[in-house]
């Protein structure tokens, strides 16, 4: 081979190394988790199932509102003035512990890190998720949907 030759296939084999690691790094960030798809989305508190160990909060609402541009909504507590909902939540993940969420919203009672289990519950069809850290059990359902569901079928009935 001469070494023109060599060039140029110097040059399409960086080329197709440059076109791989762009596509890499496009699916790679562009790509929510697994989890990340099943955090989002509108939650229900169910209050008779939530442990909060310092003291029994009086909630305005049970909605626990998780968006996909990392922000968030946390229930009212009624009892406080100046009470904020609003913030934003991180999945943090760590190869040593299971998921967990934080949730930042200093103000708020539930503010802090949560670990994430989810799961089926069959006697009432919907699907649940389990935050619990020291101190708090919540435990939430999916909104509107069970799990045996196809929004497709619903979508249909109108």
């Amino acid at each position: 081979m001469t070494r023109k030759e060599l060039s140029r296939q110097n040059i399409k084999l960086v080329e197709l190394l440059s076109a791989f690691c762009f596509l890499f790094l496009f699916l790679f960030l562009s790509c929510q988790s697994k989890n990340e798809k099943r955090l989002v989305g509108l939650w229900a508190l169910e209050l008779d199932s939530c442990i909060v160990s310092d003291r029994d909060w009086d909630y305005c609402s049970n909605s626990l509102i998780i968006n996909s541009d990392k922000t968030c909504n946390l229930p009212i507590i009624c009892s406080q003035k100046d009470n904020q909902a609003q913030g934003t939540w991180l999945l943090v993940t760590d190869k040593n512990i299971s998921n967990s969420i934080l949730f930042n919203v200093p103000d708020n009672p539930l503010h802090g890190q949560y670990e994430i289990t989810f799961y089926k519950d069959y006697n009432t069809m919907k699907f649940k998720m389990r935050l619990m850290n020291d101190s708090t059990l919540l435990i939430c359902s999916k909104s509107v949907l069970s799990f045996t569901s196809n929004p497709k079928d619903l979508l249909d009935k109108q």
